[in-house]
């Protein structure tokens, strides 16, 4: 029964993961991650029953016990910008100045405090647990006991993955686009977008070239196509496809990736293609 289960808490640290990776009871298995206070075996486990979960990768979505919040009257962007914001910044120890200065650079210092002290405490509300936020010595953290983030998660599992292509996959899987959506424009987002997309393109192009060299063309082909379809500016994957596709004599379907790659260029950034891609067209059409 449940209550005995609650007598041997080491047991069900081990047993709750596996429960939920594989599907077992998943509602039961949250009750008792609640009932028992459990923490979860890694700050990267995506299925695990957190109190909140924030989406950054490719969107911004906000999860609260499994649901997206639900707002008396319109939506409150000052405090999610705060929340992505905080994220941002790494979501540990953010300096509250540093918050300041990108949420309310028009208003001096004391009305700017009592700004973010009044949108940090509709945060927490939304949050529904306080201990979710921690305030202290001026600055600003996410409990991650409590608060999964994709954005960290994503960072971690490639931290540990070491050279192991099996976890570089691991990791890959939770990019799914650019930190905030392409679309976001904000200033103080861009470090974290591109050292994230940085990241993201190292690691493609080391399980695609890992592919490659034992000759797995198909998988190269589906892992790069993931990629652009993550971050179709991404030039380097188009390269691989079109390696991958001219050694398996798929020259035509090579050639139409040239032809996307040229095409997304011109629209999106106005640009031809980079020298390196031009000669590896070139080579396609004298073979």
């Amino acid at each position: 029964s449940r209550a005995r289960l609650r007598w041997f808490p080491k047991a069900l640290e081990a047993l709750i993961p596996v429960a939920l990776e594989q599907n077992i009871e998943p509602q039961i298995a949250t009750v008792l991650v609640r009932e028992c206070r459990l923490t979860p075996p890694a700050a990267d486990i995506e299925n695990w029953p957190w109190l909140v979960k924030v989406y950054t990768l490719g969107r911004f979505e906000l999860l609260i016990d499994g649901e997206s919040p639900e707002y008396s009257r319109k939506v409150p962007k000052k405090v999610l910008f705060l929340l992505q914001a905080i994220i941002a910044f790494g979501a540990a120890d953010v300096p509250e100045q540093k918050l300041l200065d990108v949420l309310w650079p028009d208003q001096e210092g004391d009305a700017a405090s009592r700004s973010l002290t009044a949108t940090l405490h509709r945060l927490r509300k939304l949050l529904v647990l306080s201990a979710a936020i921690h305030q202290a010595g001026g600055k600003i953290s996410l409990d991650r006991k409590f608060c999964w983030i994709d954005r960290l998660a994503f960072e971690e599992r490639l931290d540990r993955a070491a050279g192991d292509d099996e976890r570089i996959e691991h990791a890959v899987a939770l990019y799914r686009g650019a930190f905030l959506g392409q679309e976001d424009n904000a200033a103080w987002a861009a470090p974290a977008r591109e050292r994230l997309r940085a990241k993201f393109i190292q690691a493609i192009g080391t399980l695609g070239k890992s592919m490659e060299e034992f000759n797995r063309h198909e998988l190269a082909i589906e892992l790069y196509l993931r990629g652009i379809e993550a971050d179709s500016l991404v030039e380097p994957f188009y390269q691989g496809v079109m390696r991958c596709y001219d050694k398996l004599n798929r020259r035509t379907e090579a050639v139409s990736a040239y032809r996307r790659l040229r095409e997304t260029l011109s629209i999106t950034l106005g640009v031809p293609p980079s020298s390196v891609s031009q000669r590896l067209f070139e080579t396609l059409r004298l073979n």
